[in-house]
Formats: C-alpha cells, structure tokens, sequence
C-alpha cells in the first residue's frame, strides 16, 4: 500500500514536472513568435502598398475596390500590431488568448492575400499580346504572395499553427480558383503553386523542429545552470554552517577558559575585599561627613566616631551625654534634642531625629543632623544602647533659606513688604473659591495714588520709594478684617474683603483709605498732600470670574479718577460705556491737536482802582466737529491724564501772546493776558525755555504776560518751585497763585515763594456780603496779600453786591460774568475799542456799574 502509495506520487510529480517542462516550451514559442511578428507586419504592410501599386488602374476592378482592400487591409494589420502589444502589458491575458489570437490573426491575413488573387481578378492569366500588361502584374501579385510565405515561415517558425492556417487560406484559394479557370499559363503556375505550397509546409515542419529543439535545449541549459547554482548557494551555506559551527565550538572553549579565570579571580577579589572591607567602611564614613555616635544608656557615656571633619576637633571622648549636649548645642535647640531624646527612648517614635545647631571648634554655630535608635533593651524593657548618626546640614538649610527667601520676593512685593499681583491673583481666587461654596461674598477694594506720577518724576524714585512704603503701613493699620492686601504694580493697591456682610461695609473702609492718605506724607524736608482714587466691586453682584472683577474694579477706580480723585466708586455696568466713550475722547483729543481744533477765549478782568480793563485770562475751548464747543472741564482732565496738557498749554500761550501784541500794536491799551499753567508743565523742567520763546515769536512785552499756577503745583516741590519762579520774574513775567483757599496751604507758607499776584478762589466770593465766614476770609486774604506786596484778584464776581465788597475791601482786580464772560478774540477786541472810544467821552468805561 505504501509503495502504491508513493509510485502514485512520483508519477504525479513527474507529470507536474512534465506539464510545467512543456508549458515552459509553449511560452518560449510564443515568445519568440512575438518577437519576428513586428517585422513580418511591416514586411506585409509594405507588401500590401505594392500589391495596391500593381493592381491600380486595374481593368477588372475599380480604384476605389483596390484602395478599399489595401486600407482594410492596413488597418487590420495595425489592430493586430496594437491587440500583440496590448496582451504583452498584460501577461495574464497573454497566456490565456495568445496562441489561439495568432492563429486567428494569421487565417485572416491570408483571407487578404486571397481576396486579392481571386476576387480582383476574375480572368487568370489571359493569352494574347492585349493581356501581357494584365498577365504581367498578375505574375507580379503572385510573386509578392510567394514571398509572403517565406516571410511568414520566418516569423511563425516557432508556431507550426499559425503558419499553415496563414498558407493554407492564402495558397488554397488561389491554387482553386485557377484549376477552376484552366489555360495554359493558369495550369502551369497552379502547379507551380501547389508545390511551392507543399515546399513551404515542410520547410515549415523542418524549421519548427529546429527551433523547438534548439528552445529545448536553451531550456534545458537554462535548468541545469539554475541546478549549478542552487549547488553552489547550497554548498555555500554548507561551508558557511560549518564554519560557523567550528567557530562556535572554538568560542566556546574561549569562554570556557575565561569563566575559569574570572572565577579564578572573584575568589581573590573577595578574600581582598573581606580583608579591606573595615577599611572601606572606614573610608566611606569620612567621604560621606558622617560622624556615629554610640550611647551606652544605663551609664550614661557616649562614644563619637569621625568627628572632627564635623566640628574641627577630635572626639571627646567618652563624655557623659548632658554635659557634652549642654556644651556643644545650641543653647535655643537643646530642649528640642532632650525632648525628641526622651520620646524615642519611651518608644513614642520608631527612631530619634532631630536638626539644631551645634558648635564648630572655631566658635561658629552649624548645623546638623542626628538620627539613631535603641539597638538593645535590658530584660526590664528599658533602653540599654543606642546608635546614631550626624551629619552637616549647613549648607542644606542654607539652600532652604535662600529658597524661603526666594519663595517670599516671588510672593511679596519687597518694596513695600505687602503681597504682590501674583500672590494676589492667587488669594482672590481662593477667596472667591471659597465664597462659592458658602454662597458669600467678597469684595475687592482697588487703590490708586492720586497724582504720584507727577511727585515721581519732579522729585525723585526715592521720594517715590518713601511714598509707597508709608502708603503700604497706613493701608495696614485700618484693620484685621482684610484677607490681603497687596501691591499690584507701581502706585495701585487691592484690598481682598472676605464674607461681606453689609451694604456699606466697602464704602466705609474706602473712606478710611481715602482719609488716611489724605493725610500729608512727610519725607525729608518735603510736605506732600496726595489722596486716592478707589474703585469698589463685589462677588458675585459685579462678576464670577477673577478677571471680570479685577477688570471691574479697575474701571470703577479710574471712573473715580477721572471725576477728580480723592474719593471712591462702586463698580456699574455703564462705567464700561463710559470707559469706551473715554477712549474715543482721547483718540478725537489726540486728532484735536494736530487739527489744530483748539481755540482761546478771553475773560476780561476789570481794575477797580481805574475802572477799566486791564487784561484778560486766556481760556481753551475745544472746537469737536461733532460736539461743538467743549469747555475745560470736559476735556483738560482727560489732556492731564495722558499727558497731552503740556502740548495744549504750548498752544494756548502762543495763541494768546500773539493776540494780545497785536491788540497792543492796534493802540488797545497796555494789557496784560494770564495763562493757567498746570503742574505738568511746571514738572517737565522747560516752562522758562516755552515762556522765553512764546515772548520772542510774539514779539510781546515780558511785563505783558502773566502765569497762573495752583497751589498743589507749588506744594509738591517747593524748592524746585522758588528756583523757577526767580528764574521767571527775572525774566519780568508775572506770577499768580491760582483758585487761592482750596488747598491745604497758607499765607504763611506763601511768603516763601516769589509771587506777584493772589487769586482768590470763587468759592469764597459767592456768599460774600451775607452772614456767612466767607468775607471775612476775603478780607483776611485781601489784607495780608497786600502786606505781602501782592496784589489780589477776585474771580467769580457775578452780583453788585459781590463788586461793591471787593471794591470797599480795596479789592485790585475783579473777574466774572458781571464783568463779562469769556468771549471770543473778536469779542474781545470789540470790548477794547469800545473801553477805548469810551475813554475818550467819559473817565471810566464801566461807571454804570
């Protein structure tokens, strides 16, 4: 059964091998039929243009028969040539339809051939002298059939199919056809025909036995050098293993021999190691800053190891614990050694650590490091010995220091030692965390120094420094109630109010704020009167979110700054509104400037001792495009805010100067025009270089021009102040102290300063004449100004009653709306010629009053 068995499986494989051996042959045939085929298609195309040639003009057929056939006749060759290479890009198909597709094609080559000898000529071969052109391109025709055929043996030698189907439609017919229509020359050439076909067909069989034996033997060849090599890569591999394994087995006795000296070698490296190994611990100890300790409890010695690299001297011996304690330990750290001593010692703690310092033999205090335990116990249960370590932490708690003070500027604003924006951002959010949970609230107070700016700058960062320290105590001492309170970025403070009880909690503690930097900062020599601008908001009525609150609180201070300063704001949703609307002010402000928007008005100020104007005050309008005339108040504070004053005081002194010298060359009178100065201008160092060069393009008299100052401008650097001021009446310009009483200075104060001129404030002026204080002010101003040897000007006179008390208080100058409001230059101008012409008629102009 078994040798059944494998007969049946050799004759398998010997027929598998069979049918791969022949199918290999089939595709070599084809293959080489492929390769002639192109040239025998050219050849037969070229064949086919002859064939056209001889037969045109044709009696027997028409040209357009002959043309019909020849282009047929291309057209398959050409859809041959493409349906050959089309199956040589796919060789799936081409070994599926090749060999039946050559056939095919060859049967229907020679159809051609034979429609061309039998359908075209329908008389073979005629006699007479008339037919021999006829007979002759007949002979001709068949020539170029014959050869065809060798043509065709050439390229179907390795296809014996192919060619006898292509001889046999292309010969046969013609061979038929001229026995059927015998005469002596169709006879003679149908004989020669017939065997030139028989000629063909076993030249055929001969050449095909020729290739296909010659293919065999390629094939044959070709398997035994693929043998060879498979041998050789064989062989190879053979030799390649045993080289391999001989390497291996050489290794091996290599590894054999070195595992015998290593080993050889760790029991000498171990009895040396075992010998060292006191040593190396001895070493490692001192490498490591370690000193040990032993206690022996119950008589109280104590043995030290490696001390000296420690604290710089040798042991000391065998000391009873307490009394080397209380000489090396730190006096403050001792009762934390006993104590962390005696709860180990009552197994309280699993082992006995603590950190203290200890003193270094050459006086200095270090610190260290002591950790042990109790290794025995007597039967009794009590600590018999103990063992410990100590090290040098110094540089440890060094580290940690630097780190804590590290940990502190990253929190603390280290100027004024209070909270910084970051550490504030953190406990805001961790006081509105925890608001949420208890569904309370919190407010967020936010505080900016009004006017520090100008301080800053005039009088120095240190003054500046002083300012924000003293700030920092005063915010400290309003109470305990405060989570934070913080310094957030240049003069701006926060305060975090934790669980907001009731309404006015915030706005009380904002006018504490308010009153304490209120109060005059004293640094030096200088007195210095600030305030602040507080902004108010809440969680959760203002916003949830940290950023949102911030951002409110923000706005509500500067919504408080921007309505003068000193004094506080509760956050409201339209204070965004009227932040955007501050924007754009600023931005048509900026415009205004380059536009050339600004205009001066004039407000005439009338001498009571002559009855007649004797000068004038400028006063800035803004001409918006859209809003019309602005009067100061909508717009210098903004100008002061972003700095943009200094530029519109500049405009303001060249306009009036230039007007009052005109209206001094048309014969107006000897007049003198007063410009406001704000402390910006005063902070910025130039105002005697912008008087000196408005005078010069002007042309105008020094003596005609007048500044007016206020009285903070003057109290901010007073010794900065004095230096100007003699600068500017060397020059022989007036000075003025502007709204006069509404400070915090004195008339005491002003005899410092070099002034020509007093203004008091219209606050005063209003009530003057009734029962109230405000006259007897006046008259305090009036008398002691004049002892001073300045003159007074009262602004703000609107009644008769308010002239005729200045006039009887010996008042020098008036100014307001009874005298006149402010005009225009036009008007104004038209006011000095009528003062002018009514000179001239009658002594005063303004007698009627």
């Amino acid at each position: 059964m078994s040798r059944a068995s494998n007969s049946g499986d050799t004759s398998d494989h010997i027929s598998a091998s069979a049918f791969a051996h022949n199918e290999r042959l089939r595709t070599a045939r084809l293959a080489q039929v492929q390769r002639q085929l192109p040239r025998f298609l050219i050849i037969t195309a070229v064949s086919v243009l002859l064939a056209v040639w001889v037969l045109w003009d044709w009696p027997y057929a028409s040209n357009e028969s002959i043309a019909l056939w020849g282009g047929s006749f291309i057209g398959f060759l050409l859809f041959r040539g493409l349906l050959v290479w089309g199956l040589n890009r796919n060789p799936q198909w081409r070994a599926r339809w090749l060999d039946n597709i050559l056939l095919l094609t060859a049967i229907i080559t020679g159809l051609f051939w034979a429609f061309a000898l039998v359908a075209l000529n329908p008389r073979v071969f005629p006699n007479g002298e008339l037919y021999a052109d006829i007979t002759s391109r007949q002979i001709l025709l068949t020539a170029l059939l014959g050869a065809q055929g060798i043509t065709a043996l050439a390229a179907y030698a390795g296809h014996m199919r192919s060619f006898t189907g292509f001889t046999v439609t292309a010969f046969l017919p013609a061979v038929v056809y001229l026995l059927l229509h015998p005469t002596g020359t169709s006879l003679m050439v149908s004989t020669i025909g017939a065997v030139w076909w028989v000629f063909l067909i076993l030249s055929a069989r001969y050449l095909n036995r020729m290739v296909n034996d010659a293919m065999v033997l390629r094939l044959s060849n070709e398997d035994l050098i693929t043998f060879l090599r498979d041998t050789q890569t064989r062989t190879l591999d053979t030799n390649r293993l045993l080289a391999r394994e001989v390497n291996t087995r050489a290794l091996a006795e290599t590894q054999l021999q070195s595992l015998n000296d290593e080993l050889e070698e760790r029991v000498a490296q171990r009895t040396e190691a075992l010998m060292e190994s006191q040593e190396g611990l001895t070493l490692a100890i001192e490498a490591s800053g370690l000193a040990l300790w032993d206690w022996h409890i119950l008589d109280q010695e104590i043995t030290h190891t490696n001390l000296e690299p420690l604290l710089g001297c040798e042991g000391i011996g065998d000391r009873k614990l307490l009394e080397a304690a209380n000489g090396l330990v730190h006096p403050d750290d001792l009762r934390l050694v006993k104590r962390n001593i005696i709860r180990h010692l009552r197994r309280r703690t699993p082992r006995f650590e603590a950190r203290y310092r200890i003193k270094h033999a050459r006086g200095h205090w270090i610190w260290v490091e002591d950790r042990g335990r109790v290794v025995s116990w007597t039967q009794t249960g009590k600590p018999e010995r103990m063992l410990g370590t100590r090290r040098d932490i110094t540089r440890e708690r060094e580290a940690e220091e630097t780190q804590r003070k590290l940990d502190y500027l990253a929190n603390y604003d280290r100027l004024t030692q209070l909270t910084n924006r970051r550490q504030f951002r953190h406990r805001l959010h961790a006081a509105i965390s925890a608001a949420r949970e208890t569904q309370s609230r919190v407010g967020l107070i936010f505080i900016n120094l009004d006017r520090f700016r100008q301080v800053n700058e005039s009088l120095g960062f240190e003054v500046g420094d002083s300012i924000l320290r003293e700030t920092g105590s005063r915010l400290t001492e309003l109470g305990n109630n405060l989570d934070t309170l913080a310094r957030i970025g240049g003069d701006e403070f926060a305060l975090i109010y934790p669980e907001v009880r009731h309404e006015d909690e915030l706005e009380r503690l904002s006018e504490e704020v308010i009153g304490s930097l209120r109060a005059p900062f004293r640094v030096g020599d200088h007195e210095l009167l600030l305030g602040a601008s507080v902004g108010i908001c809440e969680f959760p009525e203002h916003g949830r979110e940290l950023a949102i609150l911030i951002n409110h609180a923000d706005l509500a201070m500067q919504q408080a700054k921007r309505l003068g300063g000193n004094q506080w704001r509760r956050y409201s949703p339209d204070m965004r509104s009227a932040t955007v609307e501050q924007l754009h002010l600023e931005n048509s402000l900026r415009k205004a400037i380059f536009r050339d928007e600004f205009v001066v008005h004039y407000q005439p100020k009338l001498s009571l001792a002559s009855q007649r104007i004797v000068g004038m005050e400028a006063l800035v309008r803004w001409q918006h495009p859209t809003l019309g005339l602005l009067h100061p108040g909508k717009f210098i504070p903004l100008a002061e805010e972003t700095g943009l004053i200094s530029v519109i005081t500049e405009r303001v002194l060249s306009q009036a100067t230039t007007q009052l010298k005109a209206w001094t060359d048309a014969g107006l009178g000897k007049l003198h025009v007063a410009v406001n100065i704000p402390p910006q201008q005063l902070h910025k160092g130039n105002l005697v270089q912008l008087l000196t060069q408005a005078l010069d393009d002007s042309g105008l008299a020094a003596r005609q021009l007048e500044i007016e100052l206020t009285e903070t401008s003057l109290m901010d650097d007073p010794e900065l102040a004095i230096g100007l001021f003699r600068q500017i009446r060397h020059m022989g310009v007036s000075i003025a102290l502007d709204d006069f009483g509404t400070g915090y200075s004195s008339l005491s104060h002003l005899r410092r300063f070099p002034l020509d001129i007093i203004k008091i404030d219209q606050a005063f002026i209003r009530d003057v004449g009734s029962q109230s204080e405000d006259g007897a002010i006046v008259r305090a101003i009036i008398t002691m100004a004049h002892e001073l040897g300045m003159k007074v000007v009262a602004e703000g006179v609107e009644t008769q009653q308010h002239f005729r008390f200045l006039e009887q208080e010996r008042c020098d100058i008036v100014q307001g709306y009874l005298i006149s409001r402010p005009v225009t230059a036009e008007a104004m101008e038209q006011l000095l010629r009528e003062q002018a012409l009514a000179e001239r008629q009658q002594p005063s102009f303004l007698s009627g009053i």
